[in-house]
């Protein structure tokens, strides 16, 4: 299932709606998004090359997509990335990665279709599709929902969460992933979806509805601005602490301990990470049991990816 962004016909901001006070973080972080979707293209949306670099002792390959790097030089380039991940598997783990640039579509990827259990990660697009598809079209009050997508978020809060999926229900929820493509409609994905609180899912169907988040989001509207208010307070985030920039960065993080052998062990981070002028999807979803601290300290190796595609 590829990536992709569908480019809406987005208006920035006119001088005349402007807010004359100081922006929010919440505010600067909608005009910086808006500005990337509207980006006048001077060159086309069309990824150069794909490659598959294959690094000694890795499960799968990196795969590069749009880089104009030769293969050689993406070889070079993402070694400590490919040392990071290696350090995860030498231990009998696995991991997805996804890092997508929103702007120019390029992306890098590992174990991208790995299957995880997502623990507390899917929380974000979630209530994200709360907002979009029920408090926005009125079929349900925006204080109904407050209330709990507030510390479901926030403190990722699971008793929040489970009263927030018996007010709404599952089924609009696979229906929406439906809509970003991360799903298809009869399908065992969209049974998941429509049955349990934390379906299963790979690191690029987490990344796609991120990158269908990351376009509601940037739309602006009381919505976006209440959910990216309650982005800024979260409590909770490996890719934040990893990265320490001083950008604001809207994730949701994912966590689970080892229970006698159940597959649930998880620990992964997924949201959208702003530097140097790039917005970008990043997904890190690993079956390591409970360890925020050590996805924090993997994550700036992972990261380090990102060079490739600038």
């Amino acid at each position: 299932m590829p990536l992709t962004i569908g480019f809406a016909a987005w208006s920035a901001p006119t001088a005349e709606s402007k807010p004359q006070e100081s922006q929010t973080s919440a505010s600067k972080w909608q005009t910086k998004s808006v500005a990337i979707l509207d980006a006048p293209q001077t060159l086309p949306r069309v990824l150069p090359q794909k490659h598959t670099i294959k690094k000694k002792s890795l499960k799968h390959k990196i795969v590069v997509d749009g880089s104009t790097l030769t293969t050689d030089e993406l070889k070079l380039d993402l070694t400590r990335f490919a040392k990071t991940v290696r350090s995860v598997e030498k231990d009998g783990h696995r991991v997805g990665v996804v890092i997508l640039d929103l702007g120019t579509n390029a992306s890098v990827s590992y174990g991208a279709d790995e299957v995880f259990y997502p623990a507390s990660s899917v929380k974000a697009p979630f209530v994200i599709s709360v907002y979009e598809d029920l408090v926005d079209s009125g079929r349900i009050t925006r204080a109904e929902v407050s209330q709990l997508a507030e510390p479901t978020i926030v403190r990722s809060d699971n008793e929040a969460y489970r009263a927030l999926h018996r007010l709404c229900g599952n089924k609009d929820f696979a229906d929406w992933a439906v809509s970003t493509g991360a799903i298809e409609k009869d399908s065992k994905d969209y049974q998941q979806f429509s049955t349990v609180y934390y379906p299963d899912m790979s690191a690029r169907q987490l990344a796609i509805m991120w990158e269908h988040c990351f376009d509601y989001l940037a739309h602006g509207g009381e919505s976006a601005e209440e959910l990216l208010e309650l982005f800024e307070r979260v409590e909770v985030s490996p890719i934040r602490a990893g990265l320490t920039n001083d950008e604001l960065t809207i994730t949701k993080a994912g966590w689970y301990p080892s229970d006698d052998g159940e597959r649930y062990e998880a620990t992964a981070d997924s949201g959208i990470v702003f530097e140097n002028g790039h917005a970008y999807v990043f997904v890190v979803m690993t079956d390591i049991a409970d360890d925020l601290a050590l996805l924090s300290e993997l994550i700036p190796g992972i990261w380090s990816a990102t060079s490739v595609l600038n």
